[in-house]
């Protein structure tokens, strides 16, 4: 009995959801060119993957960004194709020859060499080098 209320202390004290899993909703896009990922209010335009035509919605869904399991998977058409991969808190997507990470339960993006808030409405752009800038060109 003494075993069963301390172990029933102990799950108490555990943050409540913290292996449930998060799912963040996403979207696949042409836009200026090129192909890109929005997530959250943050788009990201990879130049280095080009995209002609109109800007248009290629797909769109969920991916796991939070709690206990893994996740692998290939979503988009033509030549805008994302990889996906989820573990251990951490969601990796690559999109032609860059990747970035979501992270913090889908609330954080990270780049190489910066990290955004998947809520400030921020266009990122990254460049043929995997550099990142802000609000466009």
């Amino acid at each position: 009995m003494r075993r069963l209320l301390g172990l029933l202390a102990l799950l108490m004290l555990l943050p409540a959801g913290c292996n449930r899993p998060t799912n963040i909703a996403y979207t696949l896009e042409r836009k200026q060119q090129c192909a890109a990922v929005t997530i959250g209010a943050v788009s990201v335009l990879f130049e280095a993957v080009p995209s002609s035509g109109p800007d248009a919605q290629v797909a769109s869904g969920m991916m796991m960004a939070g709690g206990q399991g893994a996740s692998t998977g290939q979503i988009g058409a033509n030549e805008i194709m994302v990889k996906y991969r989820y573990a251990n808190g951490v969601l990796a997507i690559t999109v032609g020859p860059h990747s970035f990470d979501v992270i913090e339960r889908g609330t954080v993006l990270r780049f190489a060499d910066r990290t955004v808030r998947a809520d400030a409405g921020e266009r990122v752009y990254v460049l043929p080098d995997g550099t990142t800038k802000l609000n466009g060109p």
